[in-house]
């Protein structure tokens, strides 16, 4: 059997994640979250396992039929809001971890 190439699944799954942001309600803050797992799946430096959750997180988004349907509007985009918040909250601290090994000498500014 053929593997596929990651990079260029969770490149599918950030395009369509991108395109389906465009059809979503204004929900504070929500937006900007599924931009910060499309820029996780896209970094080259992040590590593969840092993008398969941020691409799982999104696939649950991009899913019609998940717990409570996308079409019910508001509420259908509350079970998506859960998954991606905690999805982010994940990524973030493991993000931080990451640039903190990666950068040891930078110091962060007050």
């Amino acid at each position: 059997m053929k593997k596929g190439n990651p990079d260029l699944s969770h490149r599918a799954v950030a395009e369509k994640a991108s395109r389906k942001v465009e059809c979503v309600p204004k929900i504070d803050g929500f937006i900007e979250k599924i931009r910060k797992l499309i820029e996780t799946i896209l970094d080259p430096d992040v590590p593969l396992w840092m993008k398969g959750l941020a691409a799982a997180a999104l696939a649950y988004f991009l899913l019609v039929p998940d717990l409570i349907p996308d079409f019910f509007g508001i509420p259908g985009y509350l079970d998506d809001a859960a998954v991606v918040c905690a999805a982010v909250a994940n990524l973030g601290a493991a993000l931080r971890r990451h640039n903190s090994a990666k950068h040891p000498k930078e110091r962060r500014k007050p």
